[in-house]
């Protein structure tokens, strides 16, 4: 079974998927908040700006927000 199949299954059954808490993060208004990966390892030929961007969050927006307010428990 795939990742989703698992997280539709335990959302029907009123669990929380824990790797989505470790991942996500819900700001004060409501909106969802990640990180970005690319930043462990082999940074040397990435430039300086991307690695930048890359330390900086990204919100959760549209389907996949809703996808991962109903892995939440919400």
């Amino acid at each position: 079974m795939d990742g989703e199949g698992v997280a539709q299954i335990a959302a029907m059954a009123g669990l929380e998927v824990s790797s989505v808490k470790k991942r996500v993060r819900i700001t004060g208004s409501g909106n969802l908040k990640r990180g970005q990966s690319g930043m462990r390892h082999i940074t040397g030929p990435k430039p300086r700006s991307r690695l930048r961007s890359l330390g900086q969050t990204k919100l959760i927006l549209g389907k996949q927000k809703k996808k991962v307010l109903w892995m939440l428990g919400g």
